[in-house]
C-alpha cells in the first residue's frame, strides 16, 4: 500500500509501492478537499477513532444529463457542503452502468447528522434531490477502522 511522505494543507504525497498502477518508487500527488486539522493527524501517523463515510448510491432521474447532474452538485458541495462543520472530504463518482456515488467523509458522525439536518433548507436542494431517481437513492454510514 502507499506511504505517506509528505502532506502539505492541499495535498499528500504517497510513495508507491510494487502491486499499484503507477510504477514502484514513483511519488504521486492527490489533491484532497481535507480539513488542515485532519491533514495534521494523518501527517502525525493519528487515525481519526470517530470518522465515518457517508455514502449516498443512486441513479439518476429519467432525462437528467451528467452535465446538468454535476453543475448542481458542484453547487452544493460549494455552498453548503464544504461550509459544514467537521467535513474531511467529498467525492462524487459513477460506473459506465450510470449507479452514482456520492462519499461524504466526516469527522464524526454528529458532524455527519447535522449536516444532513439542514441540507433539505439549503439553496439548491430541492432541485438536487429532483435530478436523482429516488427509487435507486440509499444513504448508508461506515465507520473508518
Amino acid at each position: 500500500s502507499p506511504n505517506i511522505t509528505s502532506v502539505t494543507p492541499n495535498s499528500l504525497l504517497l510513495e508507491v509501492g510494487a502491486g499499484m498502477q503507477v510504477g514502484p518508487g514513483q511519488d504521486i500527488t492527490i489533491d484532497l478537499d481535507i480539513e488542515s486539522s485532519v491533514m495534521a493527524s494523518m501527517a502525525s501517523g493519528g487515525m481519526m477513532q470517530n470518522a465515518v463515510i457517508e455514502v449516498i448510491n443512486f441513479q439518476l432521474s429519467e432525462g437528467v444529463t451528467e452535465d446538468q447532474f454535476l453543475e448542481l452538485n458542484q453547487h452544493m458541495k460549494t455552498t453548503y457542503v464544504s461550509q459544514q462543520p467537521g467535513l474531511i472530504s467529498r467525492e462524487t463518482s459513477v460506473t459506465d452502468a450510470g449507479d452514482w456515488q456520492i462519499a461524504v467523509h466526516w469527522q464524526t458522525m454528529q458532524d455527519s447528522e447535522q449536516s444532513m439536518a439542514g441540507f433539505s433548507d439549503a439553496d439548491g436542494a430541492a432541485d438536487f434531490f429532483t435530478l436523482m431517481n429516488m427509487d435507486t437513492f440509499s444513504l448508508t454510514h461506515r465507520f473508518v477502522k
